[in-house]
């Protein structure tokens, strides 16, 4: 099959079937399942497929620090949310991590060095952002939020590895983990239910991005050894154990 449609078939149904969980689950969960690498995760595959393991390898480094400025998002947000409505901490929250993704297109990023960088500071955001009040409303999503999340994950998926000849591995890696379903949910909670509740999917994607960042560290160090399927495959399953882990301190 080519590659176009596998994007254009299982990005939206993957992006759909995890969407519908964090409904059914609370926004707490949602965030939890929306700092899971949704998008940076078929950017990475499809990288392999198409642009070859060493450019995928030294993109998903890239995405591996990535993961360290979408935790500083989420802190951002946060103490944001705290004065201000959705709209300027949304600002806030993409301005710190665009600023974030620029100074680590700078730096060095061996593979260790990165993960345990991005393990502290993912660390200190975690017992830096508040916890939050359960009383929140319920709100039902409106009828166009599922479809708009599919389309605009499958275009960012597209426009990602359409360009990653043009923008490289290291920027193709760093802006792969864009905090887009992040973002939409954490300001649709906040929007709608109120800070408390965007506070519980802040606190949920914070938990997340340690399997991100194990995903990722997977992947840079399977890729090179065995096939793109098995490597990928591994680094899922590695991601989700240490996401089931740390749902038990999800709310603590």
């Amino acid at each position: 099959m080519n590659l176009l449609w596998l994007k254009l078939i299982l990005t939206p149904l993957f992006i759909t079937v995890i969407a519908l969980a964090g409904r059914r689950w609370g926004p707490a969960v949602g965030g939890w399942i929306a700092g899971l690498p949704l998008t940076s995760g078929p950017v990475s595959l499809f990288l392999a497929l198409e642009q070859g393991r060493a450019f995928a390898g030294d993109a998903a480094v890239s995405s591996l620090a990535g993961g360290a400025a979408v935790g500083v998002f989420c802190l951002a947000y946060a103490l944001t949310a705290a004065r201000r409505g959705w709209m300027a901490s949304t600002a806030s929250g993409l301005t710190v991590f665009f600023g974030g993704a620029v100074l680590l297109r700078f730096l060095p990023l061996p593979l260790w060095p990165t993960f345990g960088a991005v393990f502290l500071i993912l660390l200190g955001v975690r017992f830096l952002l508040p916890t939050f009040d359960r009383r929140f409303l319920d709100v039902a999503s409106p009828w166009w939020d599922l479809p708009a999340r599919a389309v605009v994950a499958t275009a960012m998926v597209i426009l990602l590895t359409g360009g990653a000849q043009v923008l490289g591995a290291r920027w193709s890696g760093l802006l792969a983990p864009f905090p887009l379903f992040a973002n939409v949910t954490v300001a649709f909670a906040h929007r709608n239910q109120g800070p408390q509740a965007g506070l519980a999917v802040l606190r949920g994607i914070a938990m997340a991005l340690f399997a991100f960042a194990v995903f990722f560290l997977l992947v840079v160090g399977l890729l090179p050894h065995v096939g793109i399927g098995l490597t990928y495959a591994l680094a899922a399953a590695g991601a989700v154990a240490v996401n089931g882990l740390s749902l038990r301190g999800l709310h603590g």
